[in-house]
């Protein structure tokens, strides 16, 4: 009965419906051979002297205590309810934590989830924090560690998500401790810290400024990884460690490293070991041309740099690593040395505007993935090339034209590609794998460099997939019957497309028959351009066969409306863009059928529509829909997203709504969850809520 009624009253809390008098209840136990603990209101208070109780939390039932067992271990899971601390029951209730002196550690997971924790106070007495103390207390702003601590454990202040600053103590050699404090404003650090350990600071996105100590030695996987640090940064004359990755997805444009370190120096802004691998690369920059003497490109050394646009690699390197360019979203253009040897797997993957690439003769291998979702039109891999990964060009759905050179032999794996129309095939083919060109569904023409008797002998596994064939059903062109300007000559036809704005200017309509034609990326020959800012609805007319390139970007739509006439969708025609691909609109309306839209070629379509409601057979969406409340902001309530009521939607608020999703708590009474006005609360509104606050 009683837990009954403490659920009850943590439910009324949360929802801000409970008066103060019922919260005032009072509780106590004991947290340590010589320790106890008191509940007074929302005031947690731990006393007495010595160590606390560790609570290591493993899922939802299971917990992990130490234990002297009789084999010598010292840990084991034990089954039961969600009851470690005797104050885990007030977890959505307490608002302080004070920790007496006298206490000398503060025990494993002890205050984990405390999502109402605003404050806590910690003793000089203190000599240790253990792993995931304070993990998930969303609300706590402030910490102040003693300079006492001598210990301070990993993922202590993980996902603290409101957390805007914090002192380490004197004490604290090593940390790794706030990953995902997304509102990590400003950190002091010790003089005497020497170790950054993994993800120490990981997606802290509002951690604009920090100055590393002297000491410092080693910096982890991901340490700095997605948080706002930018300019210039300096490296000191101690570092022994660091990771490709540890300050990736970052605004830092150039590294600087104390001329007295003996293991790394800084050249074209990057961090060079004296043995001659590239250590770290400045993740901010829009061009970055590879100091001279690097062979190798290591694994994911520009992974998430969003902002590179130009990278120029220089004569000497081999190979490519894997992941090396993933996720640059920007990336225009790669000039690739003549001494290149292999390119690793997804190397380029997700490099969603990148166009073209000289695949340099020498080559020898593409691993998987390599260029998966990227934006390629036409490539041509050379006959040096021996071994392409399965998938290393799936997605390319711009990709209209691949031609293999005479070192590849069996075809495995261009499946996806929905724009392609053009395929070359070696003479020295002799195998086709079972879904190589599976969702190819435009491939319109083979090009086979040998015989009728040569393809007769090329064994072609039977693809069938939901009753289409590309491969099969294409025209085939055998040698002699073709030359190269016949295989770029068919492109896109052009149709007679007419425009006009309904609904005051928030509706476009789209009319005509055949092809829209692409535009250009900055949009300036855009026939709408001027009314993209206030769109928020798209139909499209039954005749119209494509979509254009860049035709609907930048406007914030809610509702799109296709034809069954429609057979494919150009590059980031329908989303709208933050700093990273999230569209905001909710749903489209296809007259046709889902098999048909199967067949829809849909450039970037795991991108742009993938937080899509996708509806079938709809052949009319009434004006009035797109005129209901549902889809505009009232002038009065809270501000959606803005969770902590400080009138701004910041980085800390999205954490804190993907708490509240993935928690199942209640909405705190006077905030609006809702960011993209659906009716519902989900990790969309998160997201939209991180990508509102990163672009201001």
């Amino acid at each position: 009965m009683k837990k009954i009624l403490i659920a009850l009253l943590a439910l009324c809390l949360l929802l801000g419906l409970c008066p103060a008098a019922l919260a005032a209840e009072t509780d106590s136990g004991q947290c340590g051979e010589n320790l106890t603990w008191r509940i007074d209101g929302g005031v947690l208070t731990i006393s007495g002297s010595g160590p606390m109780w560790d609570y290591t939390y493993i899922n939802g039932n299971n917990f992990l205590i130490t234990l002297d067992l009789p084999n010598g271990e010292k840990n084991a899971v034990v089954q039961g309810p969600r009851t470690t601390a005797g104050w885990t029951d007030y977890n959505g209730t307490v608002t302080s934590v004070v920790i007496g002196e006298g206490v000398t550690s503060v025990g494993k997971w002890a205050f984990a989830g405390m999502v109402r924790l605003q404050s806590v106070s910690l003793p000089e007495s203190l000599e240790s924090i253990g792993p995931a103390a304070f993990t998930s207390c969303v609300r706590l702003q402030e910490i102040t560690i003693p300079d006492g601590v001598t210990s301070l454990g990993s993922n202590a202040f993980t996902d603290c998500f409101w957390l805007r600053r914090a002192r380490v103590g004197a004490g604290v050699k090593e940390l790794s401790c706030f990953s995902g404090c997304m509102g990590l404003e400003e950190v002091t650090l010790p003089a005497g810290l020497e170790v950054i350990g993994p993800r120490a600071f990981y997606v802290c996105s509002a951690l604009q400024e920090l100055e590393l100590p002297a000491p410092v030695k080693s910096i982890g996987d991901m340490a700095f990884y997605g948080t706002a640090l930018s300019g210039v940064f300096a490296l000191g004359a101690a570092l022994e460690e660091i990771e490709t990755t540890s300050f990736g997805g970052t605004n830092i444009t150039a590294f600087t490293v104390d001329p007295a370190n003996p293991y790394f120096y800084a050249a074209e802004g990057a961090v060079v070991s004296r043995e001659g691998t590239l250590a770290a690369v400045p993740s901010g920059v829009t061009q970055f041309t590879m100091p001279a003497g690097i062979k190798e490109v290591p694994e994911s050394l520009f992974d998430s740099a969003t902002k590179l646009e130009s990278i120029r690699l220089p004569e000497g390197v081999e190979s490519i690593g894997k992941y090396a360019f993933f996720c640059c979203y920007a990336l225009r253009s790669v000039s690739l040395p003549a001494t290149l040897k292999s390119i690793g797997d997804n190397a380029f993957d997700s490099c969603h505007v990148l166009t073209e690439i000289d695949l340099p003769e020498g080559l020898e291998s593409i691993g998987k993935y390599a260029f998966r979702e990227s934006a390629l039109r036409r490539v041509r891999v050379p006959d040096s090339v021996t071994s392409i990964g399965r998938d290393a060009f799936r997605y390319c759905n711009n990709l209209e034209t691949l031609e293999l050179g005479s070192g590849y032999t069996k075809l495995d794996g261009v499946m996806d590609c929905k724009g392609l129309r053009s395929l070359v095939l070696p003479a020295e083919l002799t195998e086709i794998a079972y879904g190589a060109t599976r969702g190819d569904y435009l491939l319109q023409d083979v090009y086979f460099r040998g015989s009728a008797e040569q393809w007769a002998a090329v064994e072609i596994v039977d693809e069938t997939y939901h009753n289409v064939t590309p491969l099969t059903e294409a025209e085939l062109h055998l040698a002699g019957t073709w030359t190269e300007a016949d295989v770029t000559a068919r492109r896109r036809g052009s149709g007679e497309i007419s425009w006009r704005l309904a609904q005051n200017g928030d509706v476009l309509i789209i009319s005509g028959e055949g092809a829209m034609p692409d535009y250009a990326e900055d949009r300036s020959d855009l026939p709408w351009k001027d009314a993209l800012g206030r769109l928020s609805a798209v139909i499209v007319e039954e005749g119209v066969t494509h979509l254009g390139t860049n035709a609907f970007r930048g406007a914030n739509l809610h509702t799109v409306s296709l034809p069954a006439s429609l057979r494919s969708i150009g590059s980031r025609a329908l989303a709208f863009y933050f700093d990273q691909y999230y569209p905001v609109y909710n749903y489209v309306y296809f007259a046709g059928s889902s098999r048909q839209w199967q067949r829809v070629a849909l450039t970037e379509s795991r991108l742009g529509l993938e937080y899509a409601f996708i509806r079938y057979g709809v052949q009319d969406v009434p004006f009035a829909y797109w005129a209901t409340a549902e889809h505009t902001a009232g002038p009065e309530g809270p501000l959606p997203g803005d969770m902590d009521l400080d009138g701004a939607v910041t980085a800390a608020d999205a954490g804190a709504i993907f708490a509240l999703v993935s928690s199942g708590w209640p909405t705190p009474a006077g905030t609006d969850p809702d960011v993209n006005g659906d009716g519902k609360r989900n990790d969309r509104d998160a997201i939209l809520a991180f990508r509102q606050a990163r672009n201001g």
